[in-house]
């Protein structure tokens, strides 16, 4: 959740922390969040309880399911807000950006469209994976990273070479290079989503 980085200084301007505090979790995120899933909780179980009642005999086959991965996310969530630090994140954002790059280019060449008649999905057997869904959770890490490293330079009043370049052109070559592989798999919602 939100942890702050900055500190204010005498001289009026802020002096960067070592950013290596652990965080707490931000009370009004955390409950947006709880709201969101126990929403998301009631739309699975309007949209499938038919479905699996009908090809599962339990019409909450799918929202067991779903409230399951719903408390491992919890806890895991839980366990990071702990034990993870900013630093750990921005270093994991590179890693998670340049993983979620590979899969893209591999849905590409091995993907499998699962009767869709797109290539938007890795088959591994045991589970598939939508490569542009840890796309979309990457982009979001990286620029968070790159805003951060380069925020001197986004806030920089010399506009064409300062703030309106590393602000606008700079991150907009990142979200377009991953949009271009996602529109490469016909995934528009994906891309949509991305894009906005």
């Amino acid at each position: 959740m939100a942890v702050r980085t900055s500190l204010p200084v005498a001289s009026g301007g802020e002096e960067d922390a070592p950013l290596s505090v652990k965080g707490s979790p931000d009370i009004p995120m955390l409950l947006l969040t709880v709201i969101l899933v126990l929403f998301g909780c009631v739309m699975v179980y309007s949209a499938s309880a038919v479905y699996a009642e009908q090809y599962h005999h339990d019409s909450t086959y799918f929202i067991v399911r779903h409230l399951i991965f719903a408390l491992i996310g919890a806890a895991a969530m839980f366990l990071i807000i702990r034990f993870c630090t900013p630093v750990f994140w921005q270093d994991f954002a590179v890693i998670l950006f340049a993983i979620s790059v590979l899969l893209l280019l591999a849905v590409l060449v091995v993907g499998d469209d699962l009767g869709s008649g797109a290539k938007r999905w890795l088959n591994f057997g045991f589970i598939t994976l939508q490569p542009s869904e840890v796309a979309k959770l990457a982009l979001v890490m990286i620029l968070a990273k790159y805003m951060t490293k380069y925020r001197d330079k986004v806030r920089s009043e010399y506009r064409f070479g300062g703030s309106f370049l590393y602000g606008v052109v700079y991150p907009g070559m990142i979200i377009a290079a991953v949009a271009g592989l996602i529109a490469l798999e016909h995934h528009i919602s994906g891309l949509m989503i991305v894009g906005m």
